[in-house]
């Protein structure tokens, strides 16, 4: 079992103005991605190896690296990382590294691998189809977990067709045709570098294009708590780790997540011992809706009478 040392070192009053001035309420998010870092990877701060790709000003790379772990912070804008490497050179963290680059060039070959990633306020600055790339390259250099935090769709009127499977999102607008580098580099710092749209996944579609990488465990955090988090901004934590087998329905072992659902799909699943009156017409057909919606993000609210 992995020990810590619960007690960390503290920021100066320099570095933690730096903070509050990204504003309080990063406050919690902090705190989720520590506590998530701390209790699901397998070895202590003190002997991670952390990616925060798009660190900003680097409160996540700092945080980690305060705690001893080798962290490197990228970021795509300079004037926001330099606060980040003037913080780290006051406090003497050796351990923490930042580099300017943009997150279309990491690669294994370049970069290596990493026991923990942190994707955080990123990913639905990126547009597709570059987003699948960009996903598929982070896994290959993930070596454990990948904690996300990002906005989701709760419409979805995108549909995305790639290696010929189906994925729904929503476009948002991030740069006009035309606009300066200047302005979209240096004045928006909040908004994406290299693209003028952005794609944002469903949280169905994310899960899904996170498993077929190969995460095999996705989890959505809720605790710790982060008190203004909207319906339409998540945190999951997707794990690299071997697929387990299993006794009780060996059909499934060898079965891609597809040929599992296709198989669901096929036959409404009633389960023997069910009362027949349990299983009217129209709940039959509201099954059928709630699947079809489900797939495409959607939730059935209304309430369909029997009589």
């Amino acid at each position: 079992m992995k020990t810590e040392i619960k007690q960390i070192n503290s920021f100066n009053e320099e570095a933690l103005k730096l903070f509050n001035d990204k504003g309080i309420g990063n406050a919690e998010k902090v705190r989720r991605i520590m506590q998530l870092t701390h209790d699901l990877a397998s070895k202590k701060f003190s002997d991670l190896t952390i990616l925060d790709l798009g660190c900003g000003e680097g409160v996540y790379t700092l945080e980690a690296g305060l705690r001893g772990a080798r962290v490197t912070g990228m970021d795509g804008r300079d004037n926001r990382l330099r606060f980040g490497k003037e913080v780290a050179l006051n406090h003497g963290l050796n351990n923490v590294n930042f580099i300017v680059d943009d997150v279309r060039n990491l690669t294994y070959e370049k970069y290596g691998t990493f026991d923990v990633v942190y994707l955080l306020g990123l990913l639905y600055h990126l547009d597709e189809p570059e987003i699948f790339d960009i996903l598929k390259n982070i896994y290959s250099v993930c070596g454990e977990l990948l904690i996300i935090d990002t906005a989701i769709a709760l419409s979805t009127p995108i549909t995305l067709v790639h290696e010929k499977k189906e994925y729904y999102g929503v476009k948002y607008i991030e740069h006009e045709e035309g606009d300066s580098d200047d302005l979209m580099i240096n004045k928006r710092i909040m908004a994406s570098i290299g693209n003028n749209k952005s794609f944002a996944f469903s949280k169905k579609s994310l899960v899904k294009y996170l498993n077929e990488l190969g995460f095999v465990t996705v989890l959505e955090c809720y605790s710790p708590i982060e008190n203004n988090k909207t319906e339409s901004r998540i945190t999951l934590v997707a794990i690299k780790s071997e697929k387990e087998k299993i006794a009780s329905y060996p059909w499934l072992n060898d079965m891609t997540e597809d040929e599992i659902s296709n198989k669901l799909k096929s036959t409404l699943v009633i389960p023997p011992f069910a009362l027949k009156h349990q299983y009217t017409f129209k709940a039959k057909v509201k099954m059928l809706i709630d699947k079809w919606l489900a797939k495409r993000g959607y939730e059935l609210k209304i309430k369909l009478k029997d009589k």
